[in-house]
């Protein structure tokens, strides 16, 4: 993928200064569900030069079966995820939102980080530059367990090379109700200040 200052070049100007970052935010809830608001909160409050799109995971993405087609071809499905590896493709930042289930992702985010294993298979299937990577999720308890999905997320970054920055968590969606608006918005300034001065820092 190059050197990192190559990689980071892509998100710079020739100004110097940090240009356009694509982010593609995969949210991982129910349609319009607290996930989702989530999402569209944290949107809302991006600065000036982000250029975010969230795309709601559909629950007709077939599961992984691990016949290994994709070790010399395609994958033998062709659903949403063809979408969605090509939006990764275009991204320079991914988040993953998804509501916290038995201490781990919803069982559609799942499907879809298995589903990369076509492009696991076939890496030449993403382009060579600079991606970071977090999750942003909702718990109905109070004190959630993140590990699990901070390992999941994790090792997907390091899988295909990209750079990490720490997670987010709205909790006590269950039993006080909690409006996630107001944390995510929090966030996106916490995130975009973060991925900025990585790149500020090797440029």
């Amino acid at each position: 993928m190059g050197s990192p200052a190559e990689r980071v070049g892509m998100l710079i100007s020739e100004s110097g200064d940090i240009g356009t970052v694509k982010l593609l935010i995969l949210s991982g809830g129910s349609p319009n569900g607290k996930t989702f608001r989530m999402c569209q909160s944290f949107v809302s409050a991006l600065p000036e030069g982000w250029d975010a799109s969230i795309v709601q995971i559909s629950d007709g993405i077939a599961h992984c079966t691990g016949c290994n087609r994709c070790r010399t071809g395609d994958c033998v499905f062709h659903d949403d995820m063809d979408d969605i590896i090509g939006k990764m493709d275009a991204a320079d930042a991914v988040i993953f939102a998804t509501p916290i289930r038995f201490n781990g992702p919803s069982s559609m985010m799942k499907t879809v980080i298995d589903r990369f294993q076509s492009v696991w298979n076939r890496p030449d299937r993403l382009s060579a530059r600079r991606r970071f990577f977090s999750f942003m999720a909702t718990a109905g308890s109070e004190d959630p367990n993140l590990a699990p999905c901070t390992t999941i997320f994790r090792s997907f970054c390091v899988a295909f090379g990209g750079t990490w920055v720490e997670p987010f968590c709205v909790t006590g969606t269950d039993q006080n109700g909690t409006d996630p608006a107001g944390p995510a918005k929090d966030y996106a300034a916490q995130f975009t200040r973060a991925v900025s001065g990585i790149i500020s820092a090797e440029r």
